[in-house]
């Protein structure tokens, strides 16, 4: 792993994730690790997907395909970006925008692409960030939540989005409280 910040969140996510499966389910979880990097629940067999960025930490669980991205707001050349990565569609789309709007409108669109991405299984591939919105959402449920320095969005292969929650360390057995949240 790249920084021992790494690798703290690593063990964290996959915490979070056995922690949130028993909470759920009741079940205790072995996780492994697939070719791709994905993490996979063999008991009970779910779906899954983490992320992590700066002191950002998402973990989601379906007995559906799913993918999740979360992205800590920071100081970004979007223009470059949106460039380099997004559909010409979505490019034209991004430079109609007011200033103010640009950096939220960025973070939903960059974190639906990297849930789809996990959501394949695939990574980031070229024909990935080249899917608009539309193309996603007709194969998909797209949810976001968009927090005050953060952005995280939720693609799975069902018409039900994934339920929302917050998670609060505590200094005991269960070691987290889940507080429910809702998309937008």
């Amino acid at each position: 792993m790249r920084s021992k910040k790494r690798q703290q969140q690593f063990i964290i996510a996959r915490f979070l994730l056995s922690q949130g499966v028993f909470l759920q389910t009741g079940n205790h979880c072995k996780i492994k690790p697939l070719k791709s990097g994905q993490p996979k629940i063999i008991r009970p067999s779910l779906f899954c997907s983490i992320s992590h960025s700066e002191n950002s930490i998402a973990v989601g669980f379906s007995g559906y395909a799913i993918g999740l991205d979360v992205e800590q707001h920071k100081e970004r050349n979007l223009q470059r970006l949106v460039n380099q990565f997004f559909h010409p569609q979505e490019m034209e789309e991004f430079s109609q925008l007011p200033d103010k709007h640009k950096a939220i409108w960025f973070y939903q669109n960059w974190t639906r692409k990297e849930s789809a991405a996990k959501l394949t299984g695939i990574g980031i591939t070229q024909k990935i960030l080249a899917q608009t919105k539309e193309n996603t959402e007709r194969t998909a449920t797209l949810k976001y939540y968009q927090g005050s320095n953060y952005t995280l969005s939720c693609i799975q292969k069902t018409p039900n989005p994934a339920c929302l929650f917050k998670v609060k360390a505590l200094n005991t057995d269960p070691w987290i409280e889940t507080i429910r949240n809702r998309w937008h």
